[in-house]
């Protein structure tokens, strides 16, 4: 009852009872959703068929250490069944005495198929112990974890295999949290692509995470970190990787069940702390200056980033206001007349993302009392831009997307803060489009030409008086993006809705 009197005091009672509802029916919409898209006969006839003219051997490595029966039998299995061939699988089994029937099951599947690996411990090493005796049986071109107690879609190393072809080093993919069966999913989280604003916040890559492994022995698991072992790892790894791709699919089941992070930071208290280390570990290591805390203990991470820019506001955003603007400080601030930080927070909060190596513009949320009614937008092949999270209630959100700093495609016209070498570089703001657009559109260019476009929940604005109605996109703006706006927004799933429906 902790967990939901805190949330109850912190969004109030009406919040609580609408997430109740939402969940409720996401568990519905989550098993109709795995179940319209599990793979057909053909579709595995066709995967099994496929030949692929590079041959790259993938090694799923596991951990195990007194593993349920059903449990390691459903993870082995799901990896059997899998449809690309060229994989082995390398388990290291720290299982203690009173628990031999663990080391027996894995040497029946041994006989059963000789990609099977196995090496028994003198004693439990824990996770990053186990894990790295995993890795030294594992002889593939990519590595991917999975953990004992956990299971694999059929298609995941297939999917995996053709994210290789695009050049990928390291890869992730969606996944589902189920609880003791895996018909019975929890949740289902739909993530965005590399975010890396998103990652300073939160481990939302987790499952199924595959790697090369020559990018493995220059970047590998550390002790000091367990419980956000793989989190410290990704980290490091995405920061230094080539190309990260993410796989839009469901290729990961993730059992919740009492001693399970799945089920929450209470399960494992320690991987909060251990998740807090790893991201200062991080930002200490790239020469960024800031204290990291967790977020209501919770493994949610904030950074408090040191600041010490001189900042020049300006009300309406022209090119003729900003680059006066420029003129005194390398960051301006827009804040239209019909907005008002709720407190200079709000701007510390800006410009802490701001200042940021690679930052081109970052966004406030506007508020109506406890209702969002402005802060970033998603492309959209119908709307073009749909506006993020309006209309509904500033609770913690999708994935608890709304309480973290994030990634996004575009900005709309709330509290901004825009830097003066990505302005210079764009050239500035289109002055044949409409004020709304003309952000949008900067940070469209920005995002296109390698850039982060940051939304921050945490700087947060108010309307003043009658809130402006929202116009409709010019012809003009249509015409500059009807290309781009087909594709599926990469940082927001249309999917992540239904828990908000």
């Amino acid at each position: 009852m902790g967990k939901i009197k805190q949330f109850a005091d912190e969004y109030g009672v009406r919040a609580l009872i609408v997430q109740g509802i939402h969940q409720l029916k996401y568990k519905n919409k989550a098993a109709a959703y795995l179940k319209e898209n599990a793979l057909t006969a053909e579709e595995i006839k066709q995967q099994k068929e496929s030949d692929f003219k590079e041959q790259v051997l993938i090694s799923i490595v596991v951990p195990v250490y007194n593993t349920p029966e059903m449990y390691l039998r459903e993870m082995i299995e799901s990896v059997l069944e899998q449809t690309y061939y060229n994989w082995e699988l390398c388990i290291a089994d720290g299982s203690d005495g009173d628990h031999g029937y663990v080391k027996n099951i894995i040497k029946g599947y041994m006989e059963l198929d000789s990609r099977i690996k196995y090496t028994c411990l003198n004693s439990n090493r824990g996770i990053v112990g186990n894990t790295q005796a995993a890795i030294k049986l594992a002889e593939g071109d990519y590595i991917g974890l999975l953990d004992h107690d956990d299971a694999l879609a059929p298609n995941a190393l297939y999917e995996c295999r053709r994210a290789i072809n695009r050049g990928a080093d390291v890869m992730y993919s969606d996944e589902v949290t189920v609880n003791e069966k895996l018909d019975k999913p929890r949740i289902i989280h739909f993530k965005p692509d590399f975010s890396p604003v998103n990652l300073m916040s939160q481990n939302y890559i987790c499952h199924f995470l595959v790697f090369k492994s020559e990018l493995y022995k220059k970047f590998s698991l550390r002790t000091g970190f367990e419980g956000a072992q793989d989190y410290d790892l990704i980290l490091r790894l995405t920061d230094n990787a080539a190309r990260v791709v993410h796989i839009p699919k469901v290729l990961y089941y993730w059992r919740s069940c009492k001693a399970s992070a799945a089920s929450g930071s209470e399960a494992k208290p320690y991987a909060v702390e251990a998740g807090r280390k790893a991201v200062q570990s991080f930002l200490d290591s790239i020469g960024c200056d800031g204290v990291v805390s967790s977020y209501n203990d919770q493994t949610l991470y904030q950074t408090d980033f040191y600041t010490d820019s001189e900042v020049a506001p300006v009300s309406r955003p022209n090119n003729f206001n900003v680059e006066t603007a420029f003129e005194k400080a390398d960051f301006v601030y827009i804040c239209e007349k019909h907005l008002e930080p709720y407190s200079e927070e709000a701007i510390h909060q800006l410009l802490m993302y701001a200042q940021l190596e690679n930052v081109a513009a970052v966004g406030g949320i506007t508020l109506n009392k406890n209702k969002i009614v402005g802060g970033a937008y998603r492309m959209d092949a119908d709307e073009y831009l749909t506006p993020v999270y309006k209309g509904r209630l500033h609770g913690p959100g999708y994935m608890r997307r709304l309480l973290m700093a994030q990634n996004v495609t575009a900005l709309a016209n709330t509290g901004i803060m825009i830097t003066k070498e990505v302005f210079e570089e764009l050239k500035g703001f289109d002055e044949r489009l409409k004020d709304k657009e003309r952000m949008a559109d900067f940070c469209m260019r920005a995002w296109q030409a390698g850039y982060d476009v940051v939304f921050d929940p945490f700087a947060k604005f108010r309307v003043k008086g009658r809130q402006k109605k929202e116009k409709k996109l010019s012809a003009l703006f249509k015409s500059k993006w009807k290309d781009t706006v087909i594709r599926d927004d990469p940082y927001f799933n249309e999917d992540t809705y239904w828990y908000q429906s």
